[in-house]
């Protein structure tokens, strides 16, 4: 395992078995969210929201998986599942505070929230 040191308390584990299939998978899993909320509407249901967000997730993994050439090492399921997670991941920790309004039709859904509120 690599460790990238940042300062004492703060290590990064890399680990030395990461395949560039798992590489591949992290990085577009990372820009997944911004492609769900182009598609996705801020007024959809939650559910909705999960199930496009695995579908879209199923599709950009399973298209990694075929891009690498990871058929013979990382699967289509590690690939998908592993898409998902880091596009979860990638969106609670990181685009959901840079861009809250990246979702189509937030302004109109926070608006509309904010105008039951007062009512």
């Amino acid at each position: 395992m690599l460790i990238l040191e940042v300062g004492e308390a703060d290590a990064l584990l890399v680990p030395d078995t990461m395949t560039d299939a798992a590489m591949w998978a992290v990085i577009v899993g990372f820009f997944i969210p911004v492609i769900i909320n182009i598609i996705v509407s801020a007024t959809w249901p939650a559910w909705a929201k999960s199930v496009t967000a695995f579908a879209v997730s199923a599709v950009a993994g399973a298209g990694t998986a075929w891009f690498t050439g990871a058929y013979a090492g990382l699967g289509i399921p590690s690939a998908i599942l592993l898409t998902f997670v880091v596009a979860i991941a990638a969106y609670s920790q990181f685009w959901r505070k840079v861009a809250p309004t990246m979702q189509r039709g937030s302004a109109q859904a926070a608006s509309h929230a904010s105008d039951e509120a007062s009512a």
